[in-house]
């Protein structure tokens, strides 16, 4: 009985999961401004040049493009945080936890997540200085599997968490 129990409890909170996922998609695609994506790619490319250039290489930013002396970043939605965050998100709502722990965990875990985003970037714009030839590997494959782990491990730290708090 508990065992069932405990089975509709993580069958409920996956397809949970994923309604809230696909809804924070169809929001990010159809209810976000243009503008709003924009200014989006935008900040995340200025964020991420001024980061870049702290490793000590020479960088220009315009607009949502960044320029490295051997090759142009074009930042654009799926280079920003913002699915991640929707990722994160769903999975942390989904959780069954309290509202006030799902809330220190949205608080806590999406700057995390930016962050981790944030330093992808600048680890691809290095290698992209370094060894273009790994570019590609670096950019499409390595990345693209890391930050799911960052997004797991961030989660899986939150639930750890919440298992701790007794409030």
């Amino acid at each position: 009985m508990a065992s069932e129990r405990v089975a509709g409890l993580g069958l409920r909170s996956a397809a949970t999961f994923l309604v809230l996922a696909l809804l924070f998609e169809v929001a990010v695609t159809l209810a976000i401004p243009p503008v709003a994506k924009v200014a989006l790619c935008s900040a995340t490319s200025s964020a991420a040049g001024s980061l870049i250039q702290v490793t000590g290489v020479p960088v220009s930013v315009f607009g949502s493009d960044v320029f490295l002396p051997s090759r142009k970043l074009a930042i654009d939605l799926e280079c920003t945080a913002v699915y991640l965050i929707g990722v994160f998100a769903a999975l942390t709502l989904a959780y069954p936890a309290s509202w006030r722990q799902r809330v220190i965990g949205i608080a806590f875990g999406v700057p995390l997540v930016i962050v981790g985003n944030l330093l992808r970037l600048v680890v691809v714009a290095r290698v992209s200085e370094s060894w273009p030839a790994a570019f590609d590997f670096t950019h499409d494959l390595l990345f693209q599997i890391s930050l799911v782990l960052w997004v797991l491990g961030t989660w899986g730290a939150w639930v750890l968490w919440t298992r701790t708090d007794e409030t």
